[in-house]
């Protein structure tokens, strides 16, 4: 009979990467992130003088006290049908302000610069890491999606592998690729730029709900020039994308007027040493919301087929954001004065 070890017994403190045989996937086991503050009460940690800031700055990125992935490696192991392996990769939160109270278009669009820039620096030093195969800059808004501290702030992940839904993409993309020689997302950009799913666009990025939306307000920002990274952007990509996040987001703030829940995600090129060709670097937010009070709740049938059931109609969502983005850009958004 094999020892607790040999049937992956242990429990306590866990980390590691376990793997999924059924699904073909890695698996974050991670018990410390259990200790995690939930609300903090007290001083921010992320204010000026707190524990994470002690001193004074406009955006600063720094390691997670609580990361579901750690530097290191090491071998991978079986353990009976499964597999499991050392948590390799890098966890960073990113602070957008010192502001405890700032929304991101209250920001100066030069601050909001530098935040495009310091993703980019963050996922040029750790995809440059010879065990990250994958950068995730990403952003959680509101209790909704279960954020605990709300000065504003983002987080990035580095994966010692493709995540599974990126891998899925990515043949997608790739197959398009190969039958046709041409950016499978570069396409679809181009379609609803010209349709009724358009909600934003600037000279270097334009901003759509896609015809076959999952989110309500499920919008997509996508370069308009193929370019498969944040550090590819040049200068005027990335003071017109700080330009399209501050706006949108003043957009969804006024949908409802309030401080609207979402997860944007920024997706890119692979670290992995290979060639993407296909890959297109876009930003994607999922926002629970389907009205003022009404949320999209992730159910049965969806988790368990992850066949998405979508309540709305993506042309009336888009049709609601435009009126909403009129009227944030006209001075109406939520919060302190703002110039977008």
């Amino acid at each position: 009979m094999g020892t607790d070890g040999d049937r992956g017994g242990e429990s306590a403190g866990v980390h590691e990467l376990r793997f999924d045989p059924f699904l073909d996937e890695w698996v974050m086991i991670a018990c410390a992130r259990h200790a995690r503050p939930d609300r903090p009460s007290g001083d921010c940690p992320f204010c000026v003088g707190g524990l994470e800031a002690p001193e004074p700055y406009r955006v600063k990125a720094f390691p997670n006290r609580f990361p579901a992935l750690v530097p290191g490696e090491g071998a991978q192991r079986e353990v009976g049908p499964y597999g499991a392996a050392p948590p390799a990769g890098a966890c960073e939160v990113v602070l957008y302000s010192p502001d405890h109270d700032a929304r991101l278009y209250q920001l100066a669009q030069d601050q909001v610069e530098e935040l495009v820039d310091l993703w980019a620096e963050r996922t040029a030093a750790l995809g440059a890491r010879s065990e990250i195969e994958y950068v995730l800059v990403f952003e959680n808004r509101g209790e909704e999606v279960g954020v605990t501290i709300h000065h504003p702030h983002g987080q990035i992940y580095a994966f010692s592998f493709v995540p599974p839904l990126v891998a899925r993409r990515l043949a997608s993309e790739t197959r398009h690729f190969r039958q046709t020689g041409r950016c499978l997302r570069c396409e679809a950009a181009a379609f609803e730029r010209s349709g009724p799913r358009l909600v934003i666009e600037n000279d270097s990025w334009s901003g759509y709900i896609p015809f076959a939306a999952r989110w309500p307000f499920g919008v997509h920002l996508v370069t308009r020039r193929h370019v498969g990274s944040l550090p590819e952007l040049d200068a005027g990509e990335r003071r017109d994308l700080a330009r399209i996040l501050r706006r949108l987001v003043a957009g969804f703030d006024a949908l409802f007027d309030r401080s609207f829940p979402f997860m944007m995600l920024v997706y890119q090129t692979p670290t992995d040493g290979r060639e993407h060709p296909e890959a297109h670097l876009h930003i994607e937010f999922f926002p629970p919301l389907r009205g003022p009070r009404q949320v999209k709740y992730v159910a049965g049938v969806e988790t368990g087929t992850g066949t998405h059931a979508n309540p709305t109609s993506p042309e009336e969502k888009a049709a609601e954001l435009r009126a909403a983005l009129e009227r944030a850009v006209g001075g109406q958004a939520p919060g302190r004065e703002v110039d977008l």
